[in-house]
Formats: C-alpha cells, sequence, structure tokens
C-alpha cells in the first residue's frame, strides 16, 4: 500500500513537472537555433570587408536573430567623439550624426553600460526625434556597446521592439546580443582598417600611381625598396605647350599656376577616360603612360587632348586671351618601371629608351608642323584606318643610331586641314617612295602637285627643297634617305 502511495505520488510529480520540461527543451531548441543562426550570420560577416554592406549585413541578421521590428548600428568617431550611422533601417538617409553621449545610445557610447528598457518614451534619455522622421513607434530598446579585442567602444548596437508575447528583452537577449556584438565587433574593425587603407592608397595614387604600386609594392607600401623594377612594354606619350615661357611671361606668378593647373586637368581626363595613368608633371609638360599592348588607347588619348585644347582655346578667344598650341609625341616600346632614388627620398620612374623616344617625338611635331606624331612602333599596331595619319619622314634622332619612320596622326586637326591631308596623302606616300628610290626628279614633280593642292602643308615645302637640293648637289654613297636631327 505504501509503496503503490510512493509510485503515486512520483507519477504525479513527473506530470506536474511536464510542462515544465516541455518549455525547458523547448527552450533549448530555440536557443539552439537562434546559436547555429549567430554561427551562420558571422561566416557571413567576415567575409564582408566593404564597411557599407557589412553595416547592412550586420543590422538585417541582428534584427532576424533577435526577432526584433528593427535595429541600428552607430560608429564612433573618436576624433569628432560622436556617433554615426551610415545606413540606418527605416531611415531615407545617407548619414546620421550626434554627439557622444546625448539619447540612449550615446548614454551607452559614453558610459560602455547596456540599456534594457521596456518603455523607451518613460525614459528622459530617449530622443524622440528619429521617431518623428520616420513615424516608427519605439517601444522596447536593447542597446549595447561594441568593444574591440582592445575593450575600446567603437560603436553601439540597439534592437527595437522585441517580437513576441511578452515584447520585451531578456537576459536572454542580452547574452545573445552581446555574443552578436563580439563578432560584428572584429568584422568592423576589419572593415574600418580597409577603408582606411583603400582611402590612404586612394591619395598615395595621386602622387605615385596604382599600376607602379602593383609593380613596385605588390606586397603592400611597406614593402617599397630602391631598386625594384619591372620590365614592361608600354606607350608613352609625352605633350608640352609651345611657346609657354612667352605666354607665362605676361602673367603673374600666381596666375601661371592657376593656368596650369586648369590647363593639366583638362588634359588628363581624356588620358584618364583612355586607360592612361600621368607619370609626372614637368612643368607645363605631361608624361602619360599605357600599360597596354595596343597603342590605340594612347593615341585615342592624343586626339582627345587636342578636341579638349580646342574647346579651351574657343574660351580662351572669347575672353581675349592668347591661344594654347600643343605637341604631343606618343612611341611604343619596351621600359623599365621601379624606383629610383634613396632611402630617406624615393621616387617612381620609368625610364629606357623607349621614354626617350616619345619625348622626341613630341619635338618633332614643331619642326615638322604636326600636333601629333607617332613612331612606327605604335602605328605599325594600329588597326587600319581607325585612325587619320600618314607617313611624315624617316629620322636618325640624336641618341639613336637606327633610323625610325614617323607619322602625322591628323585625326583631331580642323575640319579643312584634315580634308587637305586626306587629298594629298596618296601623293605624299608616292613622293616619299620615290625620294628613297633617289628618284629626286619624279618625286620633286611629285611633291610640287602636292604643294599645289595645300599650299600651307609644310610636309611637301620640306620635301621640295630637299629633292632640289639633293638633285643639285647629289647624294652621299650610303644615304639611305633618312634625315639626321641633331635637336632633341
Amino acid at each position: 500500500m505504501r509503496d503503490s502511495l510512493e509510485r503515486r505520488a512520483v507519477k504525479r510529480r513527473a506530470e506536474d513537472r511536464a510542462p515544465e520540461t516541455v518549455r525547458y527543451i523547448n527552450q533549448l531548441e530555440a536557443q539552439n537555433t537562434r546559436l547555429k543562426s549567430l554561427l551562420n550570420v558571422s561566416k557571413e560577416m567576415m567575409q564582408e570587408m566593404h564597411l557599407d554592406r557589412l553595416l547592412e549585413i550586420i543590422m538585417d541578421r541582428v534584427t532576424s536573430v533577435m526577432n526584433a521590428e528593427r535595429s541600428s548600428l552607430f560608429l564612433l568617431d573618436h576624433k569628432t567623439d560622436e556617433l554615426y550611422a551610415r545606413v540606418a533601417q527605416g531611415m531615407n538617409v545617407s548619414s546620421v550624426r550626434f554627439p557622444n553621449g546625448v539619447g540612449l545610445a550615446g548614454h551607452v557610447g559614453k558610459t560602455g553600460q547596456t540599456i534594457n528598457i521596456a518603455d523607451a518614451y518613460k525614459d528622459p534619455r530617449f530622443n524622440r526625434d528619429f521617431d518623428k522622421k520616420t513615424g516608427f513607434r519605439t517601444r522596447a530598446i536593447l542597446s549595447m556597446p561594441i568593444k574591440n579585442t582592445r575593450g575600446k567602444i567603437i560603436g553601439v548596437s540597439q534592437v527595437l521592439n522585441k517580437k513576441g508575447e511578452n515584447e520585451i528583452f531578456t537576459r536572454d537577449d542580452e547574452g545573445l546580443l552581446q555574443a552578436f556584438s563580439s563578432i560584428a565587433a572584429i568584422s568592423l574593425e576589419n572593415a574600418l582598417a580597409y577603408e582606411t587603407i583603400n582611402a590612404t592608397m586612394h591619395t598615395f595614387e595621386k602622387f605615385v600611381p596604382r599600376r607602379y604600386l602593383n609593380s613596385i609594392a605588390r606586397e603592400g607600401l611597406e614593402s617599397i625598396r630602391i631598386g625594384n623594377a619591372e620590365k614592361v612594354d608600354v606607350s608613352i606619350l609625352f605633350c608640352d605647350i609651345r611657346g609657354f615661357t612667352t605666354l607665362s611671361e605676361k602673367m603673374k606668378p600666381e596666375d601661371v599656376l592657376a593656368f596650369l593647373n586648369g590647363y593639366l586637368v583638362r588634359m588628363g581626363n581624356p588620358i584618364a577616360k583612355n586607360g592612361g595613368f600621368v607619370d609626372k608633371f614637368i612643368g607645363d609638360a605631361i608624361m602619360a603612360i599605357f600599360d597596354t599592348r595596343d597603342p590605340s588607347s594612347a593615341v585615342r588619348a592624343g586626339v582627345g587632348m587636342l578636341k579638349e585644347l580646342e574647346s579651351y582655346n574657343r574660351e580662351r578667344r572669347k575672353n581675349k586671351l592668347d591661344e594654347i598650341k600643343i605637341g604631343i609625341g606618343i612611341h611604343f616600346g619596351a621600359a623599365v618601371l621601379g624606383t629610383v632614388g634613396s632611402e630617406d627620398r624615393m621616387d617612381s620612374t620609368i625610364i629606357g629608351d623607349s621614354v626617350n623616344l616619345a619625348a622626341r617625338m613630341e619635338g618633332l611635331t614643331k619642326q615638322y608642323g604636326c600636333s601629333l606624331m607617332i613612331t612606327e612602333d605604335a602605328a605599325s599596331r594600329l588597326k587600319k584606318g581607325s585612325f587619320k595619319l600618314r607617313e611624315a619622314d624617316t629620322v636618325r634622332v640624336k641618341g639613336k643610331k637606327k633610323p625610325i619612320r614617323i607619322f602625322d596622326v591628323f585625326e583631331a586637326d580642323p575640319a579643312p586641314v584634315k580634308k587637305l591631308k586626306a587629298r594629298t596623302a596618296p601623293l605624299l606616300s608616292s613622293g616619299i617612295t620615290l625620294y628613297h628610290k633617289k628618284r629626286f626628279e619624279q618625286a620633286l614633280k611629285t611633291f610640287e602637285k602636292m604643294h599645289g593642292i595645300d599650299k600651307k602643308d609644310p610636309l611637301a615645302s620640306l620635301y621640295i627643297e630637299r629633292c632640289k637640293l639633293n638633285i643639285k648637289n647629289g647624294v652621299p654613297q650610303d644615304w639611305d634617305g633618312s634625315a639626321t636631327l641633331t635637336e632633341k
């Protein structure tokens, strides 16, 4: 009888505890589900390095994991001692910023204390402005600091309005948000560091182009050493203002600088648009690099620069200012990209015969009366018919033994000049062929015919004079038709 009573008592206690056990099991299962979600979210956050996207992920996932209606994440700007949100759920704004210490989030950011309240409107620290702007009604708030691995506060996380029966955040919620915030802190630090590095690189690129950095600092800026070098095939463009000294003498020093900056910005746009980068500014001169095996990008940039110059000159004419004339030279070839200098002061540069030859080409534009001249190495790689160009001469430039053919690109010449050059191009080509075969009388007639069509073409006049001299004086036995140029 006694055993029977004891068994019934045990059974009754078990039955009484059954609902409690079920609730406990359900709580464990719910907690397990949330922990799994937290683990999945942590993996996702760790893989995201872009700050704005990371902020979106954090707020979206914390809202879901915490079973809340909305969440906020504020970062702490230690320089200004302000909290700011670059992305805010439910607010059509790009940035929110307020002093640290203001409002509930500011209190958490200042003191490092967690706040868990059931009714925000009963707390005098709550700032109702956000609700007024968005129409959202904040009730329960769970807010806690986000600390980095050194225990320093870097932000504040907030979850708003718990969903469910009680509509309040529990101690379990606090523990879960704490775990979430710890994981978010690591991801945020990484993303902030990544953003800082990118900003530093962007600033550094204003002085050292990214193409150089990719070659001489592959393992980071700290890896840059004197002598880091790479051999590359590039198109090199030189551009110079003609008569700049005379032009600048008419200006005040501050006006010279203002003019140069305005001009260089205009000239830099076509270079960047066509995939090039400015290696350096040398006074009024520009040296640009195009690191593709197709020199058409450099030629397009040169054409674009001349068209931009025409637009600039129209403005100058309206303001009764002197027009600007420039010469552009382009060569394609091998060069060495690297660093020079000392441990205290180094510079990135590109050197080699190709650089010198491109500079010589710019100088030749003055002698041949052309705006844009390119070498055969560049011209031979252009798609046939892609640009208006004509062979100008074969020259032996200073410092080079082997003669090179050079070409006049007249794509950007004024329409009347362009039309005449296109019309006389066959005569020029035929005349040059006869000239190199030493058939000077026939070449002279061809160039004179060309001159009759376009009396202002400097190439026709140049070859007429050469033909007459060779007919009169003859040529040496080793004559190869090339002109030796002594000027740089």
